[in-house]
């Protein structure tokens, strides 16, 4: 605003360039195109966020479900096959898969370039959104002292503040107040994710700096994402303009995070066989930040122990050299035996090569992902990574040639299974893996947040595991490189 007057709107970019949307934003009730009071200064720039309230997120999503009707309907009076009809209908207006989404979209489509019914979309979409303002950018010497004087005088010129920040003035005031709003999170107006901490005073916050990611004097608390389990009912494939294939998965309809949820994107096919969902499956579902409805992968999931076990191998955890992809999978998801030899990362320094040896996979496509046939017997091709066969042959015939023994009728004798090279490895790299640097063994812990770095700090600030699950939150939130996030996440 220059003198009280809206010049330009932009969204945030990359912190440092951003797009022009003023052309949107003159649109939308909350912002005046002129402030209201006096005095405005000769310049600021105000900061908040466009959002869709769920209310209005659902009257989009009906309007957009109209609009396909409408064209089916158009298209079936042409001679249209109703199947076809219902795909580009489909293409043409989606339902939105999130508030965020149709938000962002929204406030950045081209209007002016949109006839008929795209126009009538693009405008509601606009009319839809609504924005909170809760700082300033650009203000030379503002005449307030607090945040909260930020957000009065905000007010006063008639920008839309959110009615329910509060200012607080303890640690046990905050935490009562982030603890009733998860709990009420889902009767508020719009979706949210966490709570953001701001400290009041103004001057406080050059003396506390900023990380090269955010400001010290403000800090996110997210709340946990709830999750439900509901059944996969199917995997359905949407194709884009430019032909990009995208899996959806179709589920019995499931109450999470304040929304009936029907469907959640998949991404592709390497996020669809890495989760290991099969039509049918009970699978566990939650939204991803409380907004983005995310498919976690089936009740049991193979898939996520074969990560961890991968995971445990990796060069940032305790590298072992025989433990990678194909091994996990081997063990954790083989043909046969139908027992899997790993439930968990847990039992794998109990392996020996008694149970190695009679593990079978089927040979997978790299390209699709999909079994290899046997062109002769229809079969999926399998093999044994973890045995070597050693073929004997009768007394005389065993320096002789493939056809020297076929011209004596002379056939093998029998098999003898030995553990492959790759075995014999495994079985020694996961001695060898015992002894291994205690920080390393932190990470193959799989303890969310907890990577080299952290591991790093607590290996030397504790040196033992007994030492760690001794301390307190507080204890080892002041650990350099650790914090209250991870601090969490050991507890």
């Amino acid at each position: 605003y220059e003198h009280g007057r809206l010049v330009s709107a932009a969204t945030r970019g990359d912190g440092r360039v951003g797009e022009d949307v003023t052309t949107n934003a003159v649109r939308l009730d909350g912002i005046p195109r002129r402030l209201e009071g006096e005095g405005h200064p000769a310049l600021v720039e105000v900061r908040g966020e466009v959002f869709i309230a769920v209310a209005a997120f659902e009257r989009l999503n009906a309007l957009q479900a109209e609009l396909r009707d409408r064209v089916v309907e158009e298209m079936l009076s042409r001679g249209v096959e109703r199947d076809r009809a219902e795909l580009a209908a489909s293409r043409r207006f989606p339902s939105f898969a999130n508030p965020r989404n149709a938000a962002s979209g929204g406030l950045r489509q081209l209007l002016g370039k949109k006839q008929g019914l795209e126009r009538e979309a693009g405008e509601a979409r606009i009319a839809a959104l609504s924005m909170y303002v809760h700082g300033i950018g650009a203000w030379e010497r503002p005449p307030v002292a607090a945040q909260s004087e930020v957000y009065e005088l905000l007010a006063s010129w008639g920008l839309p503040t959110s009615p329910h920040s509060r200012v607080l003035a303890s640690t046990d005031e905050v935490l009562a107040r982030v603890v009733e709003l998860g709990e009420g999170r889902h009767s508020i107006e719009h979706e949210i994710d966490g709570v953001v901490v701001k400290v009041d005073e103004l001057a406080l916050h050059p003396e506390l700096g900023e990380t090269s990611r955010a400001p010290r004097w403000a800090i996110a608390y997210k709340f946990p994402p709830e999750e439900v389990h509901t059944r996969l009912l199917d995997i359905v494939v949407s194709v884009g303009r430019t032909g990009r294939a995208t899996p959806f998965a179709v589920m019995e309809p499931a109450q999470v995070a304040g929304s009936v949820v029907r469907q959640a994107t998949l991404h592709n096919k390497d996020v669809v066989r890495q989760k290991g969902v099969l039509i049918g499956d009970t699978v566990v579902l939650r939204k991803a930040g409380d907004v983005i409805p995310e498919v976690l992968g089936p009740v049991t999931c193979p898939a996520q122990v074969r990560g961890r076990v991968e995971h445990v191998g990796s060069r940032g955890a305790l590298d072992i050299e025989a433990l990678g992809e194909v091994t996990a999978a081997a063990l954790t998801q083989p043909t046969v035996p139908a027992e899997p030899p790993l439930r968990s990362e847990a039992g794998l320094f109990e392996l020996d090569l008694e149970t190695l040896v009679p593990i079978e996979v089927v040979v997978r496509d790299a390209e699709t992902g999909e079994p290899r046939v046997d062109e002769r017997t229809g079969e999926p091709v399998r093999r044994a990574p973890f045995q070597r066969v050693e073929v004997t042959y009768p007394p005389g015939y065993e320096d002789a040639s493939p056809a020297e023994r076929r011209a004596a009728g002379v056939r093998k004798d029998h098999r003898v299974l030995h553990p492959s090279a790759q075995a014999l490895t495994l079985i020694d790299e996961l001695e060898k893996a015992k002894t291994k640097d205690f920080w390393r063994q932190l990470v193959a812990l799989s303890i969310r947040h907890v990577g080299p770095v952290a591991a790093r700090a607590l290996a030397q600030y504790f040196g033992s595991l007994e030492e760690i699950e001794k301390a307190d939150r507080e204890t080892l939130a002041q650990v350099d490189g650790v914090g209250a996030i991870i601090a969490d996440s050991l507890l």
